[in-house]
């Protein structure tokens, strides 16, 4: 998740029902819906809920795992470090106690097209397998053509997260759902599945376990994938994206979710068709209004205005949370990638600055609506 820790407001007391140590520092908490709030806790898969260990305590982001039933709600944490908030919760929550949350958040989701048949390529790192098993779920059952590769990358098979279930749906949908680990510190015996999932392997991997589209004879291996799903670290994420990219896949069919920040966009800047110079942006911010003159648009909007010094809203720089959004309502920009705003939202002016580049010598953006 990429949002910051800050004070929780208004989240809900929810009961922990039972707690399971999956793997080392790695806990699964399934926490009881009551009556009334089963509407209020609804989700779609992919998405997350707040989370903090007192009413009055901070937060961090969990993405909701497991089988979904309206009377639970399932997440599973990892202690990264010593005093941490996932490092409290797992050391003093246990069946019975209260946990303070969310209702479900986020946007790395799916529409399910059941009448389809699709090609779906999931890739997780660690405990980045969260969201992507939810996923994996709702695709398995809800899309009974869709054909699904999940990329699952950890240290040893020790560290795998899940992976009693995986197997189990393996199992069941045995022509649909195909598995393939990867191990950094194992003595694994084929080269191609040891070591982190790089850039460098995405074509290779694909090329070798992705059979063509029989119904289609003039189509190729890549031409097959539909959407791909990506959780984990930074540099996981940012070189699979690219690699699929570079293969074709669009940036909007390429969704990821990231639990941390990013400093830049997950994708390198396209080469701007027309070079602006001094660009003039009027950022209406908390009331007032700032005029600024950035000198061209190479880079994206917020971090030109970042480097002028206008103190506008962001988190992740990647397109991904929304912290920056703003509506323009005066230019034009070109915006690269967008894991987070709607078709609706684009069409009402909202943009995203962290990966928007002005195509017009005038902006006017407005932080407050």
């Amino acid at each position: 998740m990429v949002e910051p820790l800050v004070m929780n407001q208004k989240l809900i007391p929810l009961q922990i029902y039972k707690k399971q140590i999956l793997a080392e520092n790695i806990v699964r908490f399934d926490l009881i819906i009551p009556d009334h709030f089963q509407e209020l806790f609804q989700y779609d898969a992919g998405q997350y809920l707040t989370v903090a260990a007192s009413d009055n305590g901070p937060t961090n982001d969990y993405s909701i795992t497991g089988v979904p039933r309206p009377d639970h709600v399932t997440i599973i944490m990892k202690a990264r470090h010593a005093g941490g908030l996932s490092a409290e919760i797992i050391s003093t929550k246990n069946d019975g106690d209260l946990l303070f949350v969310s209702p479900p958040k986020g946007r790395f989701t799916l529409q399910y097209k059941p009448a389809e048949f699709r090609t779906i390529l999931l890739f997780a790192g660690g405990i980045g397998i969260t969201p992507i098993f939810s996923h994996l779920y709702a695709l398995l059952h809800k899309e009974p053509r869709t054909r699904i590769f999940l990329f699952y990358a950890n240290r040893h098979p020790e560290a795998i997260v899940l992976e009693d279930e995986l197997r189990a749906f393996q199992q069941q949908f045995p022509e649909r759902l195909h598995l393939h680990f990867f191990f950094s510190q194992s003595g694994f015996v084929n080269a191609l599945y040891h070591g982190r999932i790089t850039g460098g392997k995405v074509a290779l991997l694909i090329n070798q376990v992705l059979s063509l589209d029989d119904t289609d004879p003039e189509s190729t291996i890549w031409d097959s994938v539909d959407h791909v799903l990506i959780c984990g670290p930074e540099a996981m994420i940012r070189e699979i994206a690219v690699a699929c990219y570079q293969e074709g896949i669009p940036k909007a069919n390429i969704h990821f979710e990231l639990f941390g920040t990013v400093a830049e966009s997950i994708y390198p800047p396209e080469p701007m068709e027309v070079l602006l110079s001094n660009v003039r942006v009027d950022v209406q911010h908390q009331g007032s209004l700032q005029q600024v003159t950035v000198p061209d648009n190479r880079n994206n909007i917020l971090q030109s205005l970042l480097d002028l010094g206008i103190a506008v809203p962001y988190s992740c720089k990647a397109g991904i949370c929304g912290s920056c959004i703003c509506i323009l309502e005066q230019g034009t920009v070109a915006q690269e990638e967008n894991e987070y705003l709607t078709d609706q939202e684009a069409s009402e002016g909202l943009i995203l600055p962290c990966v928007a580049r002005a195509t017009s010598d005038h902006l006017l953006l407005n932080f407050d609506q």
